[in-house]
Formats: C-alpha cells, sequence, structure tokens
C-alpha cells in the first residue's frame, strides 16, 4: 500500500460503523454543507465557504496532495448509506523524522455519538503500522475544548501553547500542540490488539498469505544475519505448503488480515517449536507471546519443547527467555551467527 514514503493505491479504511475513503467529485455537495457552517468553521483556520465551487476546489486540492504524497485525507462515511459525514486524515508529512499531523472535522448532526473517536483510532493505527510514523501531532485553538478533549481521550499528550503560531481569519491565532508517539499509543492498544487476534489452524489454502508473511517478518533476520539464503525468505508456495503437512501450524490474524503465525513437531516426546513469525507492523504488542502459549497448550501431555534462533537475535532470545525457555546448546553455522537452542520443562500437572 506504501513503498518508500509512497501510496501505491488510495487506501480505504474500516471501523466498526464506518468508511473511511477517497473523497470524489460527487461529494462537493455534502462538503459543502459542512465547510459552510460557521459553527464547525469557527475554530478551524478559515472562513466558511459561501459557494460550491470552494468545495469542489478544495476536493480538488486534497486529491492533488494525495498525489503528491504529502498528504492524505478520508472522507468519513456511514457503511449502511456510503454517506460523507465528515472528513479526517494527514497532512505536513515530515518524512525525514517520521512525523505527521492530524486534521478532522465531523457534521453537526453526528456530533456525540462517538464517530470521530473512532474514525481516528483507524487513522492511528494506519499511521504508525503502515506509514511507519513515530509522532502524531494535533494542533487545535485553546477554545476548541471538544477538540482537546478528544485528543485527550485518545491518550495524545498535551505539549504546550503555541503563542500566535498561525494566521488565521486576518489575525494571529495561538494554539494547542498536541502529540502521541508510537511506543504510548502501542501501550494503549496492546490489549484490544490481542481481544481481536484469532488464533486457528492453519490450512493449505493459507499458504501464499504465509509465504508473504514469513518474508515480512524474516527480512530484519537476513539484515541482521547478512544471509539472505535463510528458508522463509527463499521457499515458494510449494515449501510451505510441504512445510503446512509437516508440522501442527496454527495461524493468527487480525481483521480477516494474517499478522503471526507459529508451528509444532513432535519427535521423541519433545515438541519442537518453530517459524514463530509476527508481522513487523505488530510486533512488540505481545502477539509472540500469545503464539508460544497457543502452541504449548496444543500439547498438553508434552513435557518439553524446543526451539532454536540466531545468536544475534537478541531480541527473540528476550522474548523466549521471558516465556521461559533456557539455552542449552550452541551451534556454528558460519563466521556470521552460531544457532542458539533453548529448551523449556514443563512441570507434569
Amino acid at each position: 500500500m506504501i513503498t518508500n514514503g509512497e501510496f501505491d493505491i488510495f487506501p480505504i479504511l474500516e471501523t466498526g460503523r464506518l468508511k473511511l475513503r477517497r473523497i470524489i467529485e460527487s461529494d462537493a455537495k455534502e462538503i459543502f454543507s459542512i465547510f459552510s457552517s460557521e459553527e464547525i468553521m469557527e475554530h478551524y483556520g478559515m472562513y466558511p465557504f459561501i459557494s460550491i465551487e470552494q468545495a469542489e476546489t478544495l476536493i480538488e486540492r486534497l486529491e492533488m496532495a494525495f498525489q503528491k504524497n504529502i498528504s492524505v485525507r478520508w472522507g468519513i462515511t456511514l457503511k449502511e448509506s456510503d454517506k460523507l459525514i465528515g472528513t479526517c486524515g494527514f497532512h505536513n508529512w515530515n518524512k525525514m523524522h517520521y512525523r505527521i499531523e492530524i486534521g478532522y472535522e465531523l457534521s453537526k448532526e453526528y456530533w456525540g455519538k462517538g464517530y470521530m473517536k473512532e474514525a481516528i483510532a483507524a487513522l492511528l493505527e494506519f499511521a504508525y503500522t503502515e506509514m511507519r510514523i513515530n509522532r502524531v501531532e494535533g494542533l487545535v485553538y485553546p477554545e476548541n475544548i471538544p477538540s482537546r478533549e478528544l485528543l485527550k481521550r485518545m491518550n495524545f499528550k498535551e505539549d504546550a501553547v503555541l503563542a500566535e503560531y498561525a494566521y488565521f481569519r486576518d489575525q494571529f491565532q495561538d494554539l494547542v500542540m498536541f502529540s502521541l508517539v508510537k511506543s504510548k499509543w502501542s501501550m494503549n492498544v496492546t490489549s484490544s490488539f490481542l481481544d481481536d487476534i484469532i488464533i486457528e489452524e492453519l490450512k493449505e489454502s493459507d499458504a501464499e498469505a504465509l509465504l508473504i508473511l514469513q518474508r515480512k517478518a524474516n527480512e530484519s533476520e537476513a539484515i541482521l544475519n547478512n544471509d539472505y539464503t535463510i528458508p522463509p525468505l527463499v521457499e515458494n508456495v510449494s515449501d510451505v505448503v510441504d512445510g503446512i503437512h509437516n508440522n501442527f501450524t496454527l495461524k493468527a490474524t487480525y481483521k480477516g488480515q494474517m499478522v503471526g503465525s507459529i508451528r509444532g513437531r513432535l519427535e521423541n516426546g519433545t515438541c519442537h517449536v518453530g517459524r514463530l513469525m509476527v508481522d513487523p507492523y505488530f510486533q512488540k504488542k505481545g502477539l509472540g507471546s500469545l503464539l508460544l502459549n497457543k502452541i504449548e497448550c496444543y500439547y498438553p501431555v508434552i513435557n518439553r519443547f524446543e526451539l532454536f534462533t540466531s545468536s544475534k537475535s537478541l531480541s527473540n532470545i528476550r522474548l523466549y527467555e521471558k516465556n521461559g525457555y533456557i539455552k542449552y546448546a550452541e551451534e556454528y553455522i558460519n563466521e556470521n551467527y552460531n544457532f542458539v537452542y533453548m529448551e523449556k520443562i514443563r512441570k507434569p500437572k
């Protein structure tokens, strides 16, 4: 969807009640209705629209900015009607510093129903997982109490009041700077993220999705070990199918997308755990530990579990140690790295 900081296609986002889609020419009437309201525009930094042509021009400008990869603005629509009830999106994209600014507005008749909170939650997830943003900022009029409270509920931090920061409506205007960095966002979404994870047995029909996942998840390992011949990167679909047939494999899906996987194989009374993979965008949210627990639960009478990883994969080693695995052997592979073998002895119940 995004390659080297450029959009391949316009991203469509969905929530429980909303669909966030491209704003198109036929939305001009709804855009004009929103942007001609003084109550909405009072804290927006511009005068209300007075003609439909202004709405049409805005739509053109938003599309041009998207094509130039400097901003993205979604139309907020209700799933059941596709009627545009507001817009939201990102602008001032600083790719060098992984920073972006959020903006939004909603038709008055839809205020107080939680729609904007729902939309912003989808935007934040997209920014941190797809756009690789580290810091999302929001600039709000000091007098705009509802917007300030909304950002606080979304765990934004109020950084400072920026004196006469902007020139709006023929005068210099103070603005309040809010920010939310990825690490803070991740802490707040981890529990709800795991609640939405579905873990089930992986089937042969999942082979292509698993191949995509394993290439994404293992690219960092190849870089770390300076070895691009590791099996997860060179296997094809046929190889993946063979692996599915020869192992018991679990997949983790999030909103229909495969984001993690793990497999186990019994041999001489030991469960050999392998190919624990988590999509890079969903790492450090507890999914690795959850998958380890699930594969162990699948073998309730087995007391010994074994796995291995690269000696350079310190984050993997810490994850396994956190889940009760202890290093017991090391094997030389090449001058770049060794394999570290780890085991977990589960006490009989």
